[in-house]
């Protein structure tokens, strides 16, 4: 017997000290479990018991209210608070990880949808929607934004209670924001369970690599921790290479918002799998090469901080090549969406 307490005891800690990674993990397969289900069409029980269920209960009054509820994850909404975070927020670096992880949240739901490309219900439509149905884009936005935010909440001096408060009024609220879709008759709760679940995952993976970054800029890493954990150290400073980036030049946050645009247009013209993928793609050169491009000017300015032909000359190289990718880029995307475009207008 005693031979199987030291093992036991190792396991124990061992899942006490990976219970985040342990949860992400049963998360994802609690999704995948689910996902099975949807991409091979099959009915699932819940789903049929749950939405007669909600039709029970439809009301004038329900509706406005869950209307409201549901208008707390759109996309409008979402902004404008995203807008007065950035506002009342101290430090950039937690306006950039606010605006990073909706961008993460917003393409990632896109990806899913286009996958499974699940239709919606097709029984009761309180609300106009369009689109796929699997996972819910309203549900997994709310999860994955309010969340940050309960995370940010306890990244702060405020008092414990009041902590704890915000905790399960934020919590209540995503909750609600899930029921809502499945009351309006746009979603499933296969939808809105997968969406939770995926968010889950997705933030605590998110929040971790956040830790990192947030300690890395409020105190330096001695010798011994660099060593021990120089992959820990690699993405904290690939983090703050980003959040630079960003506080560098406008260039980069032109990309940024051409992407943004081009992601909704994608959603609202509604592209294949693989329209998507290149377009993911092409993001992702155009982007890097900026930063490659920034860094290589700064190592220019380092190097050679007087006027210089060859200085000169590098630089105009390295903005020729983002240039090149840029108009690569565009004409890959013009190829994909003009015939969209001239069949929706006939």
């Amino acid at each position: 017997m005693r031979y199987l307490i030291k093992p036991i005891n190792k396991t124990i800690k061992f899942i006490i000290a990976n219970k985040d990674w342990l949860f992400a993990l049963l998360c994802l397969v609690l999704f995948t479990l689910i996902a099975e289900n949807v991409w091979g069409k099959e009915k699932i029980a819940f789903d049929s018991f749950i939405y007669n269920g909600m039709q029970n209960i439809i009301s004038p009054a329900n509706t406005v209210l869950f209307k409201s509820i549901t208008s707390l994850a759109s996309t409008e909404v979402i902004i404008f608070f995203c807008i007065l975070l950035l506002i009342f927020i101290r430090g950039k670096k937690y306006g950039f990880l606010i605006i990073l992880n909706l961008i993460n949240t917003t393409v990632l739901n896109m990806l899913l949808k286009t996958i499974f490309a699940r239709p919606r219900p097709s029984n009761i439509y309180l609300v106009e929607v369009s689109g796929y149905s699997f996972p819910s884009g309203h549900a997994m936005t709310s999860a994955a934004f309010y969340g940050f935010i309960i995370y940010l909440i306890w990244q702060t001096d405020i008092r414990k209670k009041l902590k704890i408060a915000s905790t399960v009024f934020l919590s209540i609220l995503i909750i609600l924001i899930g029921v809502s879709r499945v009351y309006l008759g746009v979603h499933y709760t296969s939808d809105i369970a997968a969406a939770f679940l995926v968010s889950i995952a997705y933030l605590i993976g998110f929040t971790k690599l956040t830790s990192i970054y947030l300690k890395g800029d409020n105190k330096k890493m001695n010798r011994k921790s660099q060593n021990n954990s120089s992959l820990i150290n690699s993405f904290r400073c690939a983090f703050n290479g980003i959040k630079i980036s960003f506080e560098s030049g406008r260039n980069i946050i032109i990309h940024y918002i051409i992407a943004m645009i081009v992601i909704l247009v994608g959603i609202f013209l509604k592209i294949s799998l693989k329209e998507w993928i290149t377009c993911i793609i092409l993001f992702g050169l155009v982007i890097s090469m900026e930063m490659i491009n920034t860094a290589l000017e700064t190592i220019v300015n380092l190097v050679t901080p007087q006027i210089n032909p060859m200085a000169k000359k590098a630089k105009d190289i390295s903005a020729g090549a983002v240039l090149v990718i840029a108009i690569a880029a565009a004409a890959a995307g013009l190829i994909i969406f003009i015939p969209k475009i001239l069949h929706l207008l006939n």
